[in-house]
């Protein structure tokens, strides 16, 4: 039986990140490695965070697309100065200095440059959005909980919308009731902090007896959250909260069965 290790989101976290990543590979050596995308902004250490994912890859690892990245490419590539706005009101000064290894940030238009060059960029403008097994997506974001095709901008940057199963964002914000999962897949995700995450079930499902997940803007624990109807596959979010440098936390290392069942966490 194939397992898998799923880890997401570090935001440049390093060290503290891939040791919780080497403490699951010690106890399920066989498994099947999975890394969810956003391995940089954040913390200050982007080029480590991303030296070990390139290297796991090339022992056979998957690693996936974040947004972050996305904002990374976007910048490089594209000439509209709105993409650079973006990414630096996101962390774009930290991961740069880091990975071009400098004590102080360049200008943009040298940043642009030097990181073209770099390996980092070409690794991550090879990266997948999605990896597909029979009974498990992994992906960043989400997919449409329904089953219908998924778009790349959904797939990257999707929060109550994956959520709820809103068909756009304009959808009534007062509708806070999870989606059902469609998919016949269960779903494993990063990107939002799952102290972020609030709802409603409507029918029943595994875990909450008051029917209802709530946010913690108080404490921002980040456990991972599962949410799962009755007969159908679970959805599971991931994201410790590390873009946001909240203080002891290091990551959700997710190890999964086969059939997309979490065997044991790493935090």
């Amino acid at each position: 039986m194939v397992m898998y290790i799923f880890a997401s989101d570090p935001h440049g976290t390093g060290q503290p990140w891939i040791d919780l990543v080497e403490r699951a590979k010690q106890v399920y050596p066989k498994s099947r490695l999975v890394f969810g995308g956003d391995y940089i902004d954040g913390r200050p250490f982007s080029k480590e965070t991303l030296d070990y994912v390139m290297t796991s890859v090339k022992a056979g690892a998957i690693a996936l697309l974040g947004n972050h990245e996305q904002m990374m490419l976007d910048f490089i590539d594209q000439q509209d100065d709105f993409f650079a706005a973006v990414w630096y009101g996101n962390g774009a000064k930290t991961t740069i200095k880091s990975l071009l290894d400098l004590n102080h940030c360049c200008s943009k238009r040298m940043a642009k440059r030097l990181l073209q060059e770099t390996d980092y960029y070409q690794f991550i403008k090879g990266l997948p959005l999605d990896y597909q097994t029979d009974n498990i997506t992994f992906v960043h974001a989400g997919i449409k909980p329904d089953g219908s095709p998924t778009d790349r901008d959904y797939k990257l940057w999707a929060r109550e919308e994956y959520w709820y199963g809103w068909e756009n964002q304009s959808a009534d914000k007062l509708f806070t009731v999870f989606a059902h999962n469609q998919t016949g897949k269960t779903i494993v995700t990063g990107h939002t902090p799952t102290c972020l995450i609030n709802g409603f079930f409507n029918d029943p499902h595994v875990g909450y007896p008051d029917d209802e997940i709530l946010s913690d803007t108080k404490d921002y624990q980040c456990p991972v959250v599962s949410v799962q109807f009755i007969d159908e596959p679970a959805r599971i979010f991931t994201d410790n909260g590390c873009h946001g440098d909240l203080k002891g936390h290091n990551g959700n290392v997710v190890v999964l069965n086969d059939d997309g069942t979490i065997a044991k966490t790493f935090s």
